[in-house]
């Protein structure tokens, strides 16, 4: 996280002409208000960015409850995205905010994506950081519609 922003650098592939190419991109910062765009919380998250995204109404806490071991709490679109709210709903950790679980209609096991948060360590950055490519792509621009 850099500039209250989370960053990330993407590899996409293509099997149909077997081609790859990279994509970076940044988020807004939660708690900021900006209009028609609806900010998920993520591993760098902080309490305090949670509380703004609450105030500022991007958030609202629909319930509380056990998920996957954690006490957790759902939040789901409020203020100018209410509307959107039924699109997906996220479940975080009552005392870190880290996200445990996000759920998308139909709210079924197979729409649903757990999460489960490893240690950093040297070893797992090294992996993260190191995309595989498979053998035989060769790289290119990303297309208009993934940059």
């Amino acid at each position: 996280m850099r500039s209250n922003r989370d960053y990330w650098h993407t590899v996409e592939t293509s099997s149909r002409d077997r081609t790859w190419w990279t994509k970076n991109a940044h988020s807004r910062a939660l708690g900021t208000p900006a209009p028609s765009t609806a900010v998920v919380p993520s591993t760098s998250t902080s309490v305090e960015q949670i509380r703004g995204a609450l105030h500022h109404g991007e958030f609202r806490v629909a319930g509380h409850g056990q998920v996957n071991g954690h006490d957790a709490i759902e939040l789901v679109l409020g203020g100018e995205f209410a509307a959107r709210a039924s699109a997906f709903r996220y479940w975080v950790d009552a005392k870190t905010f880290r996200p445990v679980e996000m759920q998308f209609p139909p709210f079924t096991a197979a729409s649903t994506i757990t999460i489960t948060w490893l240690p950093k360590t040297p070893a797992l950055v090294h992996q993260t950081n190191t995309p595989h490519v498979p053998a035989g792509y060769r790289k290119v621009t990303a297309p208009a519609g993934f940059r």
